[in-house]
């Protein structure tokens, strides 16, 4: 490759970053109306089989998720400081992890980014991500404390500022 085309990739790389990061920044869910019935799911902490009902009478964020996918991973953070920032007003966060092979990697993967405020549990089988009827990653859902799914977002977003902030404070606020 010559400079010129280096300078060139250079440029519309960044670009690129810039524009996808002020998306990310404008974001907002999908409020469904009316909301969806959440089926009876089943998920694994790592030790035990845990079922999602035991958090109703909460607001509770599900984000399906995996460590081979970027944008997935690249949101990591912001739940996490959204879930820090909400805790107290009633809001759970729980990544759901869609890697086949579990714990023994997605463990080891997630400790560097020491993430203290969400829940890592991991969707055997993606069963509960066929259940809910997703269809790609990252996919994020609302659970009101009826466990009614009542917003959804397909794609990465940058959970912790912006309009998707204010809209989620907006929604546990009404309650």
């Amino acid at each position: 490759m010559t400079i010129k085309y280096l300078k060139r990739f250079s440029i519309f790389f960044l670009i690129s970053i810039l524009v996808s990061s002020n998306v990310l920044a404008n974001e907002q869910m999908i409020t469904l109306s009316p909301p969806e019935s959440l089926p009876l799911l089943f998920f694994n902490d790592g030790e035990k089989a845990i079922k999602v009902d035991q958090f109703l009478g909460q607001y509770i964020l599900i984000n399906f998720w995996a460590t081979w996918c970027v944008p997935c991973v690249t949101e990591m953070p912001a739940l996490n400081n959204l879930a820090k920032k909400l805790r107290k007003k009633g809001l759970t966060v729980i990544t759901v992890s869609q890697d086949i092979t579990g714990p023994s990697v997605v463990e080891p993967f997630l400790e560097p980014m020491m993430l203290k405020n969400i829940l890592v549990w991991y969707d055997n089988k993606n069963k509960s991500f066929r259940q809910l009827g997703l269809r790609g990653l990252p996919t994020t859902i609302l659970v009101n404390p009826k466990g009614l799914v009542i917003a959804k977002l397909e794609g990465a977003a940058e959970w912790n500022e912006g309009l998707l902030l204010e809209q989620i404070e907006r929604i546990i606020g009404d309650n």
